[in-house]
């Protein structure tokens, strides 16, 4: 399985993406839930209103992901990624619920 990368820095929103990423890499095993690369973006120099980084996230805020494993779909603002990465990833619904169910 291919990486995903997770841009991010160290705020709330940049740590609840981190932490789900965690939570699905100790729940599943890697034929499951991919491995995945920190891309830490430098807020301070203003990283996320670069013309590379606004193509990940027109809104040009952090977190955003780009998932490999599905043409480098690209997923941004914290919520969004946790519910992505739990509907995608989480089919035993360890760390959520069975919407249907």
């Amino acid at each position: 399985m291919a990486p995903i990368t997770l841009y991010t820095a160290s705020t709330p929103n940049g740590q609840k993406a981190a932490i789900i990423f965690e939570e699905l890499k100790a729940a599943y095993p890697p034929t499951v839930f991919p491995d995945y690369v920190v891309r830490p973006i430098k807020m301070s120099a203003n990283e996320q209103k670069e013309d590379w980084f606004l193509k990940i996230n027109p809104n040009g805020r952090i977190p955003a992901i780009s998932d490999g494993n599905r043409g480098d779909f690209k997923v941004f603002e914290s919520a969004a990624i946790i519910l992505y990465l739990t509907q995608q990833y989480d089919k035993e619904f360890k760390l959520g619920f069975d919407p249907g169910g």
